[in-house]
């Protein structure tokens, strides 16, 4: 269990002044923001780390070359910084095409509106999760409550990572005032959702659907809130409420 929860937090190394080496020899510029404001949290996670995946899930039948894979991961990479940096109602196609260095029309051949855009940033975000959970189900050495464990754990340590944080609270943000985008995260959690409750009915294959169901949502809940708190105050978010918090979705997952 400890190197899957290892893998979850291994980054790519950066440089403000080398270009980002990414997986399978893609390479890009780092995107060109002001990272003023977040410079000790934007590098701490890539979407570099889900690339792959994200192009074998969602853009298969796009018929990519290798150049077209950089161009996009380079756009999604610069549409991320810009929307944890500026927020959501600057995240322009103009915007991010100066942050990516690339000119307007040539983003705009691979994301005509910014609603093609933020479906594809979102995609390749839950990917980075899709991944991991994916790794947790095929390893053999875990029975279900195992991997309801890893799972929780390897959230937990995904929600210290501060721009993490500010994306997801700006995503929350976002769906509150676009309906587009309301709509998108919400099939998207949808399945992260449908992620816990296949592992309960593993545990728990007696514990009736709707319930089960519920008690899902209330897992992710429980993440939720304690990634909220991290920004109150994150002095009460330790390793023991890490624990806690495993032992109530252990609750939660069990029946009667």
């Amino acid at each position: 269990m400890k190197e899957l929860i290892g893998a979850s937090s291994a980054r790519p190394a950066q440089s403000a002044a080398r270009p980002i080496r990414l997986k399978r020899s893609i390479e890009m510029t780092k995107p060109d923001i002001d990272n003023s404001e977040i410079s000790e949290s934007a590098d701490d996670f890539s979407l570099t780390i889900s690339a792959d995946y994200f192009f074998n899930t969602h853009t298969a039948g796009r018929n990519l070359t290798q150049k077209g894979k950089e161009a996009t991961l380079q756009i999604l990479e610069a549409s991320r910084l810009v929307l944890i940096e500026k927020g959501y109602n600057n995240l322009t196609l103009r915007e991010v095409a100066r942050a990516a260095g690339m000119r307007l029309g040539n983003l705009q051949y691979y994301y005509p509106t910014r609603e093609d855009l933020m479906k594809d940033l979102l995609r390749i975000i839950f990917s980075t999760y899709d991944q991991r959970y994916d790794m947790i189900a095929v390893a053999q050495s875990l029975d279900p409550k195992c991997r309801l464990q890893e799972m929780i754990r390897f959230l937990m340590i995904n929600i210290r990572e501060r721009s993490i944080n500010r994306l997801f609270f700006e995503l929350w943000a976002v769906s509150r005032h676009d309906h587009f985008a309301a709509e998108l995260l919400a099939e998207l959690y949808a399945k992260y959702c449908q992620r816990f409750e296949a592992v309960i009915a593993e545990i728990s294959p007696r514990m009736p659907e709707a319930i089960r169901k519920k008690r899902a949502v209330l897992i992710a809940f429980l993440v939720e809130g304690i990634m909220i708190h991290l920004n109150i105050n994150s002095a009460y978010v330790t390793d023991d409420v890490d624990d806690e918090c495993i032992s109530e979705a252990m609750r939660l997952a069990s029946w009667p």
